[in-house]
């Protein structure tokens, strides 16, 4: 096996012939060496029944002749080469000469055999041939499955980009969710410096972008960055006490209801509300670990200055 087919699996061994001479008793005798060969094979007797079985089956390998009454060997190799630039063309003449071999190797020639036919010489060049069309299928499947993995990767790479566009409330959900989900809310635009006082927290809000601080009771509990939210346990109905939001930079904030989100919930898939609750719970822990290690340095430093 080739390199190509060690990494993309093996090319179809069906090889399909058309062998074209006006002489009936010289296709059917190749016809009979050929298919001893393992090879499927048709013929024609003249340059336009070739046309017609190319244009219906899928004819790999064509063996023809020059000097045929009506179409001339070289006129049906121009035009099978137009239809199928990949189709691999032998010629078989009597007219052996250096001229007529430049004239078939502009039309796309890949080899000549001479008239009469010896059979070994036949196998030979068949088998060339047929090499050949292997590592074309091969090149070609090949060429399809990095166009895949691509294009794979492509959708990999846009997911992966949608990914850093979706807030933390919103991972796992669909880009295109994310966008339907905020159409139902509200976006406002805070000035640095604003202050929405926050008194029963009957909204979700989400940071689209800036920089918002929490206080509660004129202390600063949290900050909250592009992407975070808060207020989304109010949708289980979990009442806290009130706060205050202050805009440490222009920042544009998303805000929705409870009941404005609970509607959205119902009439889509049960797995965006479940992403929702484990993401809001993974964003409630971070919160608790910021919280917990600031109090610890607090405490520390307390401790220490008491020590002094």
């Amino acid at each position: 096996m080739t390199q190509i087919e060690n990494i993309f699996g093996k090319p179809s061994e069906v090889i399909h012939v058309l062998v074209v001479d006006d002489e009936s008793s010289i296709t059917d005798f190749m016809k009979a060496a050929i298919e001893s060969y393992g090879y499927q094979t048709l013929t024609a007797n003249s340059g336009e029944e070739a046309l017609e079985l190319f244009n219906t089956y899928p004819i790999d390998l064509v063996i023809t002749d020059l000097a045929m009454p009506g179409m001339h060997g070289f006129e049906l190799m121009e035009k099978l080469h137009t239809k199928n630039p990949d189709v691999v063309l032998i010629v078989f003449t009597i007219l052996d000469t250096k001229e007529t071999m430049r004239e078939a190797m502009k039309r796309g020639a890949f080899d000549f055999l001479s008239k009469p036919i010896l059979l070994t010489e036949l196998e030979v060049t068949i088998r060339n041939a047929v090499e050949l069309i292997h590592q074309r299928r091969a090149i070609r499947q090949a060429e399809t499955q990095i166009e895949k993995m691509r294009s794979l990767l492509v959708q990999y790479d846009e997911r992966k980009y949608e990914d850093t566009l979706l807030p933390k409330l919103f991972k796992g959900w669909k880009y295109e969710e994310y966008l339907q989900f905020r159409t139902i809310g509200k976006e406002i635009t805070l000035n640095e410096g604003s202050r929405v006082e926050w008194e029963n927290q009957s909204s979700i809000i989400v940071v689209l972008s800036g920089r918002i601080r929490i206080e509660r009771n004129h202390s600063s509990i949290l900050i909250l960055r592009t992407g975070d939210a808060w207020g989304a346990f109010s949708l289980l109905q979990i009442s806290f006490a009130p706060v205050t939001l202050i805009a440490e930079e222009e920042s544009h904030i998303f805000r929705i209801t409870p009941k404005e989100a609970i509607s959205f919930f119902k009439v889509h898939e049960e797995r965006l509300f479940k992403l929702w609750i484990l993401n809001l719970i993974r964003q409630q822990t971070e919160w608790m670990d910021i919280v917990f290690q600031e109090l610890s340095l607090t405490n520390r430093i307390k401790s220490h200055s008491s020590y002094n």
